[in-house]
């Protein structure tokens, strides 16, 4: 008889994105896929606005040679994201999300024009020489700022309005303009999206190009296992395959048709697999964008458009819960809550669920794995643990001096992944690709241990281990400890060099 792992394995076949998107709108054509503020696209005209994006790409990007394949996009959580992203891949190249979170406080408190591009924005771009970059207008004051990096790039520029209804699309300009977002663009050698869209919607359909699961579909900036930002390459079947496991994993807590909250931003490898690529490439379920987070607006729009699943990070929770007129939301229509991209501590978990009513999961995941390796279950009661691995995923602990696999319960050790979502490697970088996989194995730098039960639990990131008299000691632990006293709301330990 047949493992259970075996009989998964028989009934997981991946596709590439683009065809497992065609796929999805030909069950759902259409059910609405997308809803931005108000806005709504159904599957149908998902399918047909990533096509156009994909002659536009293929277009522009003929016009100029940088030596990649790649398409970046630099946007908020908007529509042209989603249709950029998918378009990009339809015409088969590699997408490459630019990750402006270094810029993130400034764009919330300061206009565009005194904003300065940071060293890991510039980085990404140089590193990835994208073909074709298509940016929210609001950020060309920082782009002008890097122009000899983009001498060679195809620069495309969209704006927020272009996908809101009415009266949003004629109110956003005099916002932006209050907040100082409001950007004329002079520069001749810009391309418009809005233009380009009228250009090409004539030209006849693009077909899906000939792709293959091992291609790599996006580079994933990331601070990696070592701190220093590096491409992860994730293929089509990384990405896919972890669409799947979730899914699986999951099981009867989420049904196609889901609502999902697209809070997260896109660009990041969270958001961009839990609540986009789940949604419309395996749910068939709507996706309501939301560019940016307040606790206030997030709890609105779960009541108004009935959100079920709600992705998040441990702040949101922590400060939705915290909200002083919770009760006046309507929240029951939320199945499923996640945490990820970070530990969930306890308190902030059962207050959320407290306040909401709401199931907060907690899941473990990083850039190099697409992103997640793990995942907890409403039905495991295990406070702090990180669930057990996804299906098809394998996960050891090794010994951190020796590298000797860790068999025994409650012994820390460095976790070890492999499984189909294990990116192909780190773009460019040779050595620190081969420091990291080996015979398939991820060493992902953080430090776990597991429990009688095999249920994972992180004690904490290799580099935040230090040594006192000789132990290695871990500053998540002792987090946890001073956590414990009800008047601590947050804390932090760093290690301090002693005399010895």
């Amino acid at each position: 008889m047949r493992s259970k792992e075996e009989q998964m394995c028989k009934r997981y076949f991946p596709t590439t994105i683009p065809e497992t998107l065609f796929s999805c709108v030909k069950r759902n054509p259409n059910r609405i896929a997308i809803d931005f503020l108000g806005k709504k696209y159904t599957y149908n005209e998902l399918f047909d606005n990533s096509l156009l994006y994909a002659r536009i790409i293929n277009s522009c990007a003929k016009k100029t040679n940088t030596g990649t394949n790649n398409i970046a996009l630099l946007m908020p959580n908007i529509p042209q994201f989603v249709f950029g992203y998918y378009g990009a891949l339809t015409a088969g190249y590699t997408v490459v999300p630019i990750n402006f979170s270094s810029i993130a406080k400034e764009l919330k408190t300061m206009p565009v024009k005194n904003i300065k591009v940071t060293e890991e924005m510039v980085a990404q771009i140089v590193d990835s020489k994208p073909r074709v970059l298509i940016a929210t207008d609001f950020f060309w004051p920082m782009l002008e700022q890097v122009k000899d990096a983009l001498r060679d790039t195809v620069v495309i520029l969209t704006g927020v309005q272009d996908c809101l209804p009415f009266p949003l699309s004629v109110l956003y300009p005099v916002k932006a303009r209050k907040e100082g977002k409001w950007v004329k663009v002079k520069d001749e050698s810009v391309f418009f999206l809005k233009d380009l869209a009228k250009e090409y919607a004539g030209f006849a359909r693009t077909r899906i190009a000939h792709l293959r699961l091992d291609d790599v579909a996006q580079i994933q900036y990331t601070g990696g296992t070592t701190g220093v930002p590096k491409g992860a390459m994730l293929s089509h079947e990384n990405v896919i395959a972890n669409t799947w496991q979730c899914r699986k994993h999951l099981g009867s807590l989420i049904d196609d048709g889901e609502t999902m909250l697209g809070v997260l931003p896109f660009f990041h490898i969270y958001g961009l697999t839990i609540c986009m690529n789940i949604t419309l490439l395996s749910l068939g379920g709507t996706l309501v964008l939301l560019p940016a987070f307040s606790p206030e607006h997030v709890a609105r729009t779960i009541q108004k458009k009935k959100v079920t699943v709600f992705p998040g990070v441990n702040r949101m929770f922590q400060t939705i819960s915290e909200l002083p007129n919770i009760g006046k939301y309507d929240m029951s229509s939320l199945k499923l809550c996640c945490s990820g991209a970070g530990p969930l501590p306890i308190k902030v978990k059962e207050g959320f669920e407290k306040a909401t009513g709401a199931t907060l999961v907690e899941g473990y995941g990083l850039s190099e794995a697409s992103p997640v390796v793990s995942l907890t279950l409403p039905t495991e009661n295990k406070p702090g643990s990180i669930g057990r691995p996804l299906p098809l995923t394998q996960v050891k602990l090794v010994d951190i001096e020796t590298g000797n696999e860790i068999t025994g319960p409650f012994v820390d050790g460095e976790i070890v992944v492999r499984g189909p979502q294990v990116m192909v490697g780190y773009y460019h970088k040779e050595q620190e690709t081969s420091d990291v996989l080996k015979d398939g194995w991820l060493r992902t730098g953080d430090i776990g241990r597991r429990d009688a039960d095999g249920f994972l639990s992180i004690t904490d990131r290799q580099k935040d281990m230090f040594t006192v008299c000789g132990e290695n000691v871990f500053c998540k632990n002792i987090e946890d400890y001073i956590m414990q006293c009800p008047s601590v709301k947050k804390c932090v330990v760093i290690g301090v060099p002693g005399e010895k």
